[in-house]
C-alpha cells in the first residue's frame, strides 16, 4: 500500500464521518423544532464566550442517537448464554458479566 493512497483514505474517512454526523444533527433537529429554536436563539444569543451549552448538548445527542462508526461496543451487565454457537466448538456459551462485546 502507498503512502498517498493511505494518507487519501485517512482525510476520506475523517471527512466523511464529519460529514454524517452533521447531516444527523441537523436531521434530529430537524425532527424536533422546539430544540431547533432553542439552537437558533442560543447561537445568535452568544454571550462572548462561545459555550453553547444547548447546542454542545444537541450534538452530544446526536451523536449518542446515530454514530458515525459501525462498530458498537456494549459491555455485558449480566452474563449472556448463547445455546447455539456454530462458531464455537465448546456449545453452550456463556459470556461472563463485564464482558465487552463488538456489534
Amino acid at each position: 500500500v502507498e503512502l498517498p493512497q493511505v494518507l487519501t483514505d485517512a482525510l476520506t474517512g475523517a471527512i466523511e464521518t464529519t460529514t454524517q454526523s452533521m447531516e444527523w444533527a441537523l436531521l434530529h433537529l430537524a425532527m424536533n423544532p422546539d430544540a431547533q429554536e432553542r439552537a437558533r436563539v442560543e447561537a445568535f444569543v452568544d454571550d462572548g464566550h462561545g459555550v453553547f451549552p444547548w447546542i454542545r448538548a444537541c450534538v452530544k445527542e446526536s451523536l449518542r442517537l446515530t454514530p458515525p462508526f459501525y462498530l458498537h461496543f456494549r459491555q455485558l451487565v449480566k452474563p449472556v448464554r448463547h445455546t447455539e454457537a456454530p462458531w464455537s466448538e465448546t456449545a453452550p456459551l456463556t459470556l461472563p458479566e463485564g464482558t465487552v462485546v463488538v456489534m
